[in-house]
C-alpha cells in the first residue's frame, strides 16, 4: 500500500468562491481535486453553476483547452488559447450560461457519445489562477466538471467552430 491512510485530508477554499459550494483537496498526484456541493441550489441553467458559484464572466483572465494527443497511448495536450479567439470562447460560455441543464440519463444518445468520443476540456483560467472547465463531447454535449449527472447541448455550428479552433494547434500556445 503506497498511500498513507493515517494522514488528515487537507481541504482548501478557493479565493473568491463560496466554500459552501466549492472546495478543493490535494490528491495523491499533487494536483487538486474539485468538490462541488450542488444539493442546496436548484440547477436549471448554466448560470446556476458558471456564474452563481464561479462568476466566470467576472473572473476569467484566459481560456485554455485540452485535446486528446494522437497516438496509441493518448493523454492530452494543453493549450492556452491565443487572444484572437477569446471572443469565440466567451460566446460559448455566454451560451451555456443561458442553456438548460438536463440529466445525461434522459438522453439515449449520451451513452454512445460518452463511450465513443474523447472530450475536449474547455477551461476558464481566473485572475487568481484557479481554473474551472467543462467537457465538450461530440455532437455538442457539455458536462460541467464536478457535476457529472447533468449536461447541456450547444448548437452544431458552435460545436464545429470550437472544434475547428481547438484542432488547429496554431490557435493555442
Amino acid at each position: 500500500n503506497n498511500f498513507n491512510t493515517d494522514r488528515e485530508e487537507n481541504y482548501y477554499s478557493i479565493k473568491g468562491i463560496d466554500p459552501d459550494y466549492a472546495i478543493v483537496r490535494r490528491n495523491v498526484y499533487a494536483g487538486l481535486t474539485l468538490y462541488l456541493s450542488l444539493s442546496e441550489i436548484p440547477l436549471f441553467k448554466g448560470e446556476d453553476i458558471y456564474e452563481d458559484i464561479f462568476h466566470i464572466s467576472e473572473n476569467v483572465e484566459n481560456y485554455c483547452y485540452l485535446k486528446v494527443k494522437p497516438g496509441r497511448y493518448g493523454g492530452y495536450d494543453y493549450y492556452r488559447l491565443k487572444a484572437e479567439h477569446n471572443d469565440v470562447f466567451r460566446e460559448f460560455f455566454d451560451y451555456i450560461n443561458k442553456a438548460d441543464f438536463f440529466y445525461k440519463s434522459d438522453v439515449e444518445e449520451m451513452k454512445d457519445v460518452l463511450l465513443e468520443s474523447n472530450p475536449y476540456y474547455i477551461e476558464a483560467e481566473f485572475e487568481n489562477k484557479f481554473i474551472y472547465g467543462v467537457r465538450l463531447y461530440e455532437g455538442g454535449y457539455i458536462i460541467p466538471c464536478g457535476a457529472g449527472d447533468i449536461c447541456q447541448k450547444i448548437p452544431e455550428e458552435m460545436y464545429d467552430k470550437l472544434k475547428s479552433i481547438m484542432d488547429n494547434t496554431e490557435n493555442g500556445e
